[in-house]
């Protein structure tokens, strides 16, 4: 039975541009929402980021899902299927399934043992994956079909990309080569740039943020507090719908004009769910339109 060595290690990079995350919970950047609703300049700092902030945390609550990528090590109930469903989309990566996790005698199965599908974080065994495989139990084999917190799942998701570091990074000021700067990630664009924060070692003793200094053609520079061994970094690329929802209700808040007063303006409203006043964190038909795709119905 394999096992593999699952820390995480990821970092968040600005995807485009024009878009880094302010902060870990932040879907968006004051430089970004002001490119947006230019008006949003003349607000007080503390007010545009408070409001960020609270943005953020209604487009999650609305969406039901996290987009800043993580790690998740979750407990899950015996899937009737045999098909194991995890919580959290798109999954960036799947580091180990654990078979009666809470049982004196625990079985970790490695991620290459199992197929994946990362839109819709279904988990089922690879045929020929465990020794005792057969045709006639597929896709039963080896996945508990009764029982309570009978799997636990360790994994990355959320809207990002991943990039491996060629080699360990040292402490202090180092150039980080990796496998690549750019790339698509579920149809989204992102790149590596100067500026960018980067988290290491998440959810461990290990943890630091770092912020990138220059990006080279295969590489990027940071100082790094820690040295750190080999494993992939993570980056979020949020979606642009959701960056462009965040970005006008931020507006809304500090009484710039946004879409919803653009319509007002001229004269195509109807109905008093168009009325929002300033501060609101009201979700308007438009926003509703930019953020529903992105919605997770599974609650």
């Amino acid at each position: 039975m394999a096992t593999a060595d699952f820390s995480v290690f990821f970092g968040l990079f600005q995807p485009l541009a024009a878009y880094s995350p302010a902060g870990m919970g932040d879907l968006i950047t004051t430089t970004f929402a002001q490119g947006i609703c230019p008006g949003i300049a003349a607000a007080p700092a503390g007010l545009v980021a408070a409001a960020i902030s609270a943005v953020s945390a209604r487009i999650i609550q609305f969406c039901r899902r996290d987009f800043l990528p993580n790690r998740y090590i979750e407990l899950y109930d015996a899937p009737r299927s045999g098909a194991l469903i995890l919580r959290q989309t798109p999954v960036l990566a799947l580091n180990t399934i654990t078979l009666l996790p809470t049982s004196t005698t625990p079985l970790p199965f490695s991620a290459d043992q199992f197929d994946l599908r990362p839109q819709v974080g279904r988990v089922i065994f690879r045929p020929g994956a465990m020794v005792w495989f057969s045709v006639e139990n597929w896709p039963w084999a080896g996945l508990p079909i009764a029982g309570l917190d009978a799997i636990e799942a360790d994994y990355v998701a959320g809207f990002g990309f991943m990039t491996n570091p060629l080699s360990e990074i040292a402490a202090g000021t180092s150039t980080v080569t990796v496998d690549a700067t750019s790339g698509v990630s579920f149809s989204q664009a992102w790149q590596l740039a100067a500026g960018n924060t980067l988290v290491v070692d998440a959810g461990e003793t290990t943890q630091e943020t770092v912020q990138i200094t220059a990006v080279g053609s295969d590489n990027f520079t940071a100082t790094f507090a820690l040295a750190h061994s080999i494993g992939p970094l993570l980056g979020s690329a949020i979606p642009p719908d959701v960056q462009l929802a965040a970005a006008l209700m931020v507006g809304n808040i500090v009484n710039q004009a946004d879409l919803t007063k653009q319509r007002e303006s001229q004269g195509r409203t109807v109905g008093y769910e168009y009325v929002v006043r300033p501060g609101d964190l009201f979700l308007t038909p438009e926003l509703r339109s930019l953020l529903t795709p992105y919605r997770d119905t599974l609650v």
